[in-house]
């Protein structure tokens, strides 16, 4: 048996491929959707017979679904290809308008993630530039960035993250995944250990000044360059 959580954007883009359980708190009674999904509410779960759960990241980790998932994974986990090259942007406040600036920017790629796109409507052999929340990165295990913006990062979602150092923790959480092969640019105050190749800023202007930027725009070489540098 394989599981969904929630019935919001994510897992339902995912129920299309049919086959699910999905779990919410607002389904009262059995039901059988469009898919052949069997709809179900939330207590009805039984984690012996589920080989995998894939959770709306809104949920918090708190929710008994959560705690009682064996093998819980998350929607950018589900649809990882290391052969795809992915740009993920992270931060707490200017993520949504970083990530359509550099989809915008960079030629043949798609744009999804938290932006309110699932990952499963893009084209697989697009370049994916991907905004991801603290939600999403908190239950994922296994997919990487070969490029992580991070912007700036504040308090915030401390009510479902527990504190301010797990929200913070689960942005950074991608770095322990990265390799040599990947670059990761954030703020020298988030300095963390990481294989991945590292650009530190302060603020705006020290990255400006870092990467030479001139009236004409260079942001488009220097996308090129980072790429470049993680093939």
């Amino acid at each position: 048996m394989k599981s969904l959580f929630g019935y919001g954007i994510t897992t339902k883009e995912i129920a299309k491929s049919g086959g699910w359980e999905i779990f919410d708190d607002n389904f009262k009674e059995v039901r059988i959707d469009k898919y052949g999904n069997k709809l179900l509410p939330s207590f009805m779960f039984e984690p012996k017979k589920s080989k995998l759960e894939i959770t709306s990241p809104g949920i918090p980790p708190t929710h008994p679904l959560i705690k009682k998932a064996k093998n819980l994974i998350s929607e950018l986990d589900y649809y990882y290809d290391k052969n795809r090259f992915q740009i993920w942007i992270t931060g707490t406040n200017g993520k949504t308008t970083t990530t359509q600036m550099t989809h915008y920017l960079q030629e043949n790629s798609e744009i999804g993630g938290n932006i309110g796109i699932p990952l499963g409507k893009l084209n697989p052999n697009k370049l994916w530039v991907v905004e991801v929340s603290s939600f999403q990165l908190y239950y994922t295990k296994i997919a990487k960035p070969n490029i992580f913006a991070i912007l700036p990062i504040k308090e915030d979602h401390t009510s479902w993250h527990g504190s301010f150092d797990e929200y913070k923790k689960a942005k950074l959480s991608p770095l322990k995944r990265m390799t040599q092969r990947d670059v990761v640019i954030m703020p020298k105050s988030l300095d963390t250990p990481t294989k991945a190749y590292k650009i530190l800023y302060e603020n705006e202007e020290d990255l400006i000044k870092k990467f030479n930027f001139t009236p004409e725009f260079e942001v488009p070489f220097l996308l090129d360059e980072l790429i470049a540098k993680t093939i």
